[in-house]
């Protein structure tokens, strides 16, 4: 089945993207979809989604799995912390600790 789902970028842009797509597409899928369509300037890969106020953490969840309806919002925003951040946080604590 069809929907249609607005996204916003949080925080900022007043453009909202307004995408057509099938319900059973992958939240990963659609990260894709935002990045090539939207002007966000944030890569699949780094973006978090919000719908209806939760974090959608499982990224092979469907539309339809996260309840989506047609012309719902959602809200995407850069990932606060990759895994390169999380590294780097590791080795400052680190240093701190051997006094390096």
């Amino acid at each position: 089945r069809k929907m249609h789902i607005s996204v916003a970028k949080f925080g900022g842009s007043e453009n909202v993207l307004t995408v057509e797509i099938a319900s059973d597409l992958s939240l990963k899928d659609l990260k894709a979809v935002i990045e090539a369509e939207s002007d966000f300037g944030i890569k699949a890969d780094e973006m978090s989604l919000f719908h209806e106020g939760k974090l959608l953490q499982d990224d092979s969840q469907t539309l339809a799995q996260c309840k989506f309806n047609d012309y719902d919002l959602i809200t995407c925003q850069r990932s606060t912390c990759k895994l390169s951040c999380l590294v780097r946080n590791i080795k400052i604590k680190y240093r701190r600790e051997k006094n390096i």
